[in-house]
């Protein structure tokens, strides 16, 4: 089993919004197969094509776990408005305008030149995590686990926790 802890900057008017856990089943998960089955993708948050996920972002997001059971491509529609990255869980991603493969644990950001990016994987089993979502041009402060606009907001949020107002694990 993999296992992979996903964190998502929310805009600064909904920073002290309760936290909240969304339990997805794996049946809920939608799932849409192309090209004979041989690519597979797994919408977790946001939407593909005609499927659109249950979870619910304060910003639009989009999780998609993409699966190659053959070397083969793709091309995933993602507006050039927003980033978009991909993280190689098992395989290699080959990236035909500069030559590059990318592999195993790595992190690709694209330049989002256009609406779409390609995918091109090169191993008989691949398996790639794409996140894209819309920039918030906000400032970031950010110290140990905490993260806010500002420094101001950022010793608040430390004085909260010492003060024990970031709730209680019983």
């Amino acid at each position: 089993m993999q296992g992979l802890q996903i964190w998502i900057n929310l805009p600064q008017k909904n920073k002290k919004a309760k936290p909240r856990y969304q339990h997805i089943s794996k049946e809920q998960i939608p799932v849409i197969k192309l090209e004979n089955d041989r690519i597979l993708f797994k919408i977790l948050v946001g939407s593909f094509m005609d499927a659109k996920s249950t979870v619910q972002t304060y910003s639009p997001v989009s999780i998609l776990d993409v699966q190659f059971s053959t070397p083969g491509r793709t091309t995933i529609d993602v507006s050039k408005e927003q980033i978009a990255m991909a993280y190689v869980i098992d395989g290699e991603l080959q990236f035909a305008k500069n030559n590059e493969t990318a592999l195993k644990g790595q992190m690709i950001y694209f330049d989002q030149e256009s609406d779409s990016i390609d995918l091109a994987s090169v191993s008989s089993n691949g398996s790639y995590l794409i996140l894209s979502g819309e920039t918030l041009n906000e400032s970031i402060a950010r110290h140990g686990p905490f993260v806010a606009n500002t420094d101001g907001e950022i010793r608040q949020a430390i004085l909260d926790y010492q003060n024990g107002k970031m709730g209680r694990l019983e």
